[in-house]
């Protein structure tokens, strides 16, 4: 490898991540491609993340690694890609860990093109042992409204390989104002810039380790708020000829549900829905794409209808809070949390 120019600089953040620091760096270092380097930034971690990685991985030269004060994932994934030094990035999470071939299945179908997306699929899985690969969630070909809409359907910027050229050239960073979303933004802005999409079916070497728990996600309603409208702004400016509000369901959902989990009175509940749904209707399309949900996503949006249900109402102010428990339970077993995601 040349230590000035890999061809892939791979970004890892990291918080507080000292149970699972080793064996994230150790299946980087065990990549059949070794053309790369792994840009490992720690954001203040206030437990020995830093110690560990120094001690155990300063003495790798493609290793490097940085300190900062704690910013969030999104400033220490944009602290990274402004050090990277490789043609190619991709990105890592501290409790993920990758297969052998992660790095070489981006070039198995085909040698990398600029104008080209690149992307390999994961096993995931609420913990090690209940990995499991998942099918045909992208495609290949040109990007057109179905291939942007696999892209923000499945938008983690892991698995993922990103032309670093294209980034700077059109300022394409992690929003820090974006705490849930931001990579699916990031993959989205990039998305605008490229011609085509190139699928590794047959490769799942990104092992995601799902710890989901939605409680970290619910944010105070401004926090919210803002979240949703950088999203949606952020996306209007890259596609305004073919923008579609589909992308946004899943952010506005999140949005729904942070009401329902947080407040319990039911005036100051209504008072913030009242908002989000004023903020809905001022756009037509959105009210369509709203009206062709599936029956369960029409639940948690009842409340932004002009014929809201009490009962539903009543039902989602019960139901949310005890989902929300379920999943910071640690001693909730894996098997029903799933059953309750895949619900939802």
């Amino acid at each position: 490898m040349n230590n000035q120019t890999p061809l892939i600089s791979v970004i890892l953040p990291v918080y507080n991540g000292e149970k699972t620091i080793r064996l994230c760096v150790d299946s980087m270092l065990a990549q059949d491609f070794k053309d790369f380097e792994l840009v490992i930034v720690d954001d203040g971690s206030r437990d020995n993340s830093l110690e560990i990685i120094k001690q155990e991985y300063a003495k790798y030269s493609n290793i490097k690694i940085y300190s900062k004060s704690n910013g969030g994932e999104s400033s220490a994934r944009n602290y990274g890609v402004d050090r990277a030094k490789g043609k190619w990035i991709t990105f890592i999470d501290q409790d993920d860990f990758v297969d052998t071939d992660y790095l070489s299945s981006f070039m198995a179908v085909e040698g990398l093109n600029e104008d080209t997306f690149y992307i390999v699929v994961e096993k995931e899985g609420f913990s090690i042992d209940s990995l499991k690969p998942q099918y045909n969630i992208y495609a290949s070909g040109e990007t057109n409204e179905t291939m942007l809409q696999l892209l923000s359907n499945n938008g983690s910027t892991c698995g993922k390989l990103f032309l670093r050229e294209r980034l700077i050239e059109n300022n394409i960073r992690y929003n820090e104002n974006v705490f849930y979303g931001e990579d699916k933004l990031f993959t989205m802005q990039y998305a605008a810039f490229i011609n085509r999409v190139i699928y590794n079916d047959k490769a799942f070497p990104y092992n995601y380790v799902n710890n989901f728990n939605p409680s970290k996600f619910m944010k105070d309603f401004e926090k919210e708020m803002t979240n949703f409208l950088e999203i949606e702004t952020n996306l209007k400016k890259s596609f305004t000829s073919r923008f579609q509000y589909q992308w946004l369901v899943v952010h506005l959902k999140l949005l729904v549900l942070s009401i329902y989990a947080r407040y319990r009175k039911s005036l100051e509940r209504k008072e913030k829905l009242e908002i989000v749904k004023n903020h809905i209707y001022e756009n037509n399309d959105f009210v369509k794409v709203l009206v062709s949900q599936n029956w369960k996503s029409k639940i948690i949006f009842n409340a932004l209808t002009d014929k809201s249900c009490f009962l539903i109402d009543w039902f989602l102010t019960l139901f949310i809070p005890m989902i929300v428990w379920t999943f910071a339970n640690e001693r909730i077993p894996f098997f029903i949390k799933r059953l309750l995601k895949s619900f939802a």
